[in-house]
């Protein structure tokens, strides 16, 4: 499965506003360059690659998306996201206007520290079954609080941590923005859309590598990941 090259678009995620890190981590300089170029990696140097579109927010985009030219394709392009992760993650995938039968990666710009090796064994299982997470299984005890107190113990055995990628279908995509956009547009990943009209979405190994950026108390851990490599 590793060894073939699965086609595909990505959709590069990155219209947050950074709130919890304090300022703009997508451009963040981690051993020579931004974390951005770091999250796209994996996927710019995958020979299946067949398009992709990052959807960015902030004043500086022109100037951003003039930075990161030199390292794109010809048929990679920068957006302006929009009002929520639904509407960004929409209007990048109507820009690559992918075939229905294509498969669609959606990645967190803030996850820098993608294996190569999950991104070909997520497009294996996307390939056989249509929709697909990365995700990890649990670690900790899962607790029920009621403000300080705690109230309940929750089993870990049916419960992973979502990662990304997110990979789908084009055509079950368009499944679900042709519904109102009242009814997705403030969901925060594409795999609840999938999961409220009943399509059945699995998951794959993700890896503990492929953390996201949201403190910064994450950035050591992430520097010395990529230091690894």
């Amino acid at each position: 499965m590793g060894n073939k090259a699965v086609p595909f678009h990505l959709i590069l995620a990155g219209g947050g506003s950074s709130s919890r890190f304090g300022r703009d981590k997508l451009w963040i300089e981690i051993h020579g360059k931004p974390l951005i170029l770091h999250a796209l990696a994996p996927f710019l140097s995958h020979p299946g690659l067949l398009s992709g579109a990052a959807a960015l927010s902030g004043a500086e985009l022109e100037a951003r998306a003039a930075r990161l030219a030199p390292h794109l394709p010809a048929n990679f392009r920068i957006i302006p996201g929009g009002e929520t992760r639904a509407l960004s993650v929409c209007r990048a995938f109507r820009v690559l206007n992918p075939s229905k039968d294509d498969l669609v990666a959606v990645h967190d710009a803030a996850r820098p520290c993608l294996p190569a090796s999950v991104l070909d064994r997520l497009l294996g299982l996307a390939e056989e079954v249509g929709a697909v997470i990365a995700a990890v299984p649990l670690r900790d005890t899962l607790k029920m609080v009621d403000g300080d107190r705690v109230t309940g113990t929750l089993p870990r055995s049916d419960k992973v941590l979502e990662q990304t990628p997110l990979l789908f279908r084009a055509s079950l995509l368009e499944k679900v923005y042709a519904r109102p956009e009242g009814e997705w547009r403030n969901l925060t990943d594409e795999a609840q859309m999938f999961e409220a009209m009943g399509i059945p979405v699995f998951w794959g190994p993700g890896s503990p590598e492929n953390i996201k950026l949201t403190y910064p108390e994450d950035l050591p851990l992430i520097e010395e990941i990529l230091k690894s490599r």
